[in-house]
């Protein structure tokens, strides 16, 4: 049986890089998201805002979860935001896992979403209501949560990801500090230009990129709206921020 390993996070949380970083580990599979077809292409679909494809309509949660429960492989670390992944995923395989999750800031997960993203950003999307919702469900004030912070994460990779892989039970790997391909899997024709925007930057990069090059400018252009959100949002991550493990 599987080591489940689930990553939970919103969007912009420097998940995806996490996830590539255990995909360079000798005993571990690394999924990129794998409930995000059903949320937005099954019969079960919460939006579709990128449209049909039927290929996928049958793709529900019981069927993600048959097929992640099938894969035979030391460690299943599996990347999911949990607002693609709360609503679908199963109680067996939801409880076989270990759930670990990584926040980060909500102005800066919202400055760099609101850079990739061409469709309106609303609550559940921004991924916070979910984090919180996820977070009254595994919460147990004996055993909490493992939770790791984004950009403490970028800033210091080798320190968080020892105390991360320590928390979960795994030796760290040297490895998992560099990759000469920041891929995390092939998209298809339909996903391309999507990821293309989502992952410019991991995709050319060879490691966790600091802070520091990445040259952020600090005037946020958020709306009225979208600053109600944040606030509402940097309440959740200020609840969760005191167990994050690499502060």
């Amino acid at each position: 049986m599987s080591k489940i390993i689930f990553l939970w996070g919103p969007a912009r949380s420097l998940s995806t890089a996490m996830l590539k970083s255990f995909q360079m580990r000798n005993d571990t599979t690394g999924l990129f998201e794998p409930y995000a077809d059903t949320y937005y292409f099954s019969k079960d679909r919460m939006t579709d805002m990128y449209g049909d494809r039927p290929e996928l309509w049958e793709q529900t949660g019981e069927v993600v979860d048959r097929q992640l429960l099938s894969i035979d492989t030391p460690v299943l670390f599996l990347k999911e935001m949990a607002y693609f992944g709360l609503p679908y995923v199963g109680e067996e395989i939801f409880k076989q896992g270990k759930h670990t999750l990584i926040i980060r800031e909500p102005k800066a997960c919202l400055r760099s979403r609101k850079a990739v993203r061409k469709n309106e950003i609303g609550e559940w999307e921004f991924g916070f209501t979910a984090m919180d919702q996820l977070w009254e469900r595994i919460f147990n004030a004996d055993e909490p949560p493992v939770v790791i912070e984004g950009d403490a994460l970028r800033n210091a990779p080798e320190y968080s990801l020892r105390k991360y892989c320590q928390a979960i039970g795994l030796d760290f790997q040297e490895s998992q500090l560099s990759w000469n391909d920041g891929n995390v899997r092939k998209w298809t024709d339909e996903e391309a230009e999507a990821h293309a925007r989502f992952h410019k930057t991991l995709e050319s990069s060879t490691g966790f990129i600091p802070e520091s090059d990445m040259h952020y400018d600090d005037n946020f252009q958020f709306n009225d709206a979208e600053w109600a959100m944040v606030n509402r949002a940097t309440a959740i991550y200020e609840k969760i921020k005191p167990f994050a493990i690499n502060l």
